[in-house]
């Protein structure tokens, strides 16, 4: 397997994100993905981790709002499919956006009638790879290919790397994958004194970083990729906070970044 080390690590940075991990640990083990969560959920289960990661990109938080909301239920695959049917897709796009829009979720405008996560939800419905005879057959296809996030990137509307590894960690699939979104890569900066905004550009960069953490930080830890993900994500202000106070973090007291 390709594998270009990307980063250099020392002790006291791992010491550091052991302090974190043994801090946050206990309260955020409600939150940790359960391994192989998918293989008792049904298609509605899934169909919702699919789409909240789409609602979800650029801002988090609305998301989740979102989904304890009762229209919610208007993006299941049963309500969606109704409506199609007897509306359109066009007026399946329009509708989806609305309640996007109503719980602002992020780039969708309440002044317009579509946006782009709109219709890639409703794109994703229509596609057969992942809907086929009225079934969710993604997992399927995820199951056959040699490589399950770029099978997801090839077959999934909207989705990256980053959202890929997102929706296999979430339903369990996989304790091995990072998704390296915003908050993970701040706080990670931070810590290893490396841009990993700037340097993760492409799914070689990403998988690059990635091993690191998979082989040589984690293990380290004695925790999983998918649980160092969720302790830094769902603590990510407490944490950072910390950083700026400690002093195990040199170049932040110095003021040099």
């Amino acid at each position: 397997m390709r594998f270009r080390r990307p980063f250099d690590i020392n002790e006291a940075q791992v010491e550091l994100l052991g302090d974190i991990v043994s801090k946050y640990y206990q309260d955020t083990k409600d939150k940790i993905p359960v391994p192989r969560a998918w293989l008792s959920m049904g298609d509605e289960a899934l169909w919702e981790r699919l789409i909240r990661v789409i609602i979800a990109m650029g801002r988090s938080a609305p998301s989740y709002r979102l989904m304890a909301s009762p229209d919610f239920g208007c993006l299941s695959i049963g309500s969606m499919m109704d409506f199609q049917e007897k509306k359109g897709r066009i007026a399946l796009i329009e509708r989806t956006h609305h309640i996007l829009a109503k719980h602002q979720i992020r780039y969708c405008s309440p002044r317009k009638n579509a946006s782009v996560k709109a219709r890639v939800i409703v794109d994703n419905l229509n596609d057969p790879s992942i809907f086929s005879s009225g079934e969710f057959v993604l997992i399927e296809g995820i199951r056959s290919s040699p490589d399950p996030r770029f099978y997801l990137m090839e077959r999934v509307n909207g989705y990256g790397m980053k959202s890929a590894s997102e929706f296999l960690t979430e339903i369990g699939y996989s304790q091995d994958y990072l998704a390296f979104d915003s908050r993970l890569k701040r706080a990670f900066s931070q810590i290893f004194d490396r841009d990993f905004d700037r340097c993760i550009r492409t799914p070689g960069d990403y998988m690059d970083f990635e091993q690191v953490f998979r082989e040589e930080i984690c293990p380290k830890l004695g925790i999983t990729p998918a649980e160092l993900d969720a302790i830094v994500f769902w603590n990510y202000g407490s944490i950072l906070k910390g950083l700026k106070r400690s002093s195990k973090v040199p170049w932040r007291q110095s003021g040099e970044k």
